[in-house]
């Protein structure tokens, strides 16, 4: 009898245990099905979701009009050349072949771009009341989501080989959604490295507005590799951001800003400029509006765009949690109530290689040679 109550209870742990594996299993299997398919909905989902835009600004046109423009352009009684064939004469400039939009500045261009930044446009920004920062090259991927820019298409965009952002820890798209917190963007000088400082954070109304500036290197796609300097895929830049407690306040601080590019461009007097109001058809998802601003190339007999200055309310707030609040006096100073989304400004405002080539063509001879003007 023994032994018959032994043997069954050797078959009842055997069948127990089975019976354990095989519910482990089956709930490996379900937790891995239930992985794919909300993947699957990620890609599907929020990629859509990221399309919806924002309300326009009442100033916003239908269409894009010329504001205004400003400073001389110059007249030749020669073929002009452009900044790629001066550069080399010069041996200011060295394009490089086998890395599209890369490239050496040297001798008194790269002087006169590093004064241009630091002494120039720094300096210009500092005097205005601007808060300084140094932008980290890379963040997170969920920022740059969250500021709306849709992360797949950039990825599709990288698989083409034109795109100007090197993902880091991901191979695929699939990838994304499973680790997208983790994921690195290069970016540079951008709304991005502004934004992911605030991602999350509660600022006391008593220390708003916030008014930020950096310069330093920016990255983007190549768009034309024959455009030399006008369309290089890293470039020195000056950009802004701004952070208000209202949209009536954020009003404000975009045409402050605005006034603040103006001024610096017209310190620039030997290059002319023009001012573009976008029209609503050519805003992206999270401008309600925005100012484009462009330099004559007189080797290439057209504007290129230089920078843009936009608005874009609650936009990139919302989606990264940026929050101000009052204090209470019952509470405390500390104490957090009447949580609001703030509204953001920004904009890279110019591109510093742009700009000389731009001198490189203006002060051009007719013996294949220039010279770079002087600015305080």
């Amino acid at each position: 009898m023994k032994h018959v109550m032994k043997e069954k209870g050797r078959h009842f742990e055997s069948e127990s245990n089975e019976l354990k594996r095989r519910g482990k299993l089956i709930k490996d299997n379900l937790k891995q099905l239930q992985d794919e398919k909300y993947h699957a909905l990620y890609k599907r989902v929020v990629c859509d979701i990221l399309k919806i835009p924002i309300d326009l600004h009442p100033d916003t046109p239908d269409a894009d009009v010329v504001c205004s423009e400003f400073g001389d352009k110059p007249n030749f009684s020669f073929q002009p050349l452009n900044h790629l064939s001066l550069g080399q004469n010069m041996r200011f400039l060295n394009i490089q072949s086998d890395v599209e939009g890369t490239f050496y500045l040297l001798n008194e261009a790269a002087i006169l771009e590093h004064h241009l930044m630091t002494r120039v446009a720094g300096s210009h920004l500092r005097a205005h009341g601007l808060q300084q920062f140094v932008c980290p090259d890379m963040v997170k991927a969920f920022v740059v989501e969250g500021c709306g820019f849709n992360v797949c298409e950039m990825l599709e965009m990288e698989n083409k080989g034109g795109a100007q952002n090197q993902m880091k820890n991901s191979d695929s798209e699939e990838n994304l959604g499973k680790s997208r917190d983790h994921n690195l963007l290069l970016t540079g000088v951008s709304c991005f490295g502004f934004a992911a400082y605030l991602t999350a954070m509660n600022i006391q109304d008593s220390s708003l507005p916030l008014k930020y500036y950096s310069v330093g290197r920016n990255y983007m796609p190549v768009k034309n590799k024959e455009l030399g300097l006008y369309s290089a895929s890293q470039a020195s830049c000056a950009a802004m951001f701004g952070v208000a407690p209202s949209a009536v306040a954020a009003d404000r601080i975009f045409d402050e800003f605005l006034s603040i590019t103006l001024s610096l461009y017209k310190k620039l007097r030997t290059v002319p400029f023009r001012v573009v109001q976008v029209g609503a058809s050519n805003l992206r998802l999270m401008e309600a509006k925005r100012v484009d601003f462009y330099v004559w190339s007189a080797g290439f007999g057209s504007y290129f765009k230089l920078g843009e200055l936009r608005l874009c309310n609650d936009y990139i707030s919302r989606r990264l949690a940026i929050q101000h609040y009052g204090s209470d006096p019952g509470k405390g100073e500390d104490s957090c109530s009447n949580k609001n989304y703030v509204y953001t400004v920004d904009g890279v405002i110019i591109k510093f290689p742009s700009i000389v080539a731009s001198l490189m063509e203006s002060f051009q001879s007719k013996d294949g040679t220039c010279s770079m003007p002087k600015f305080n």
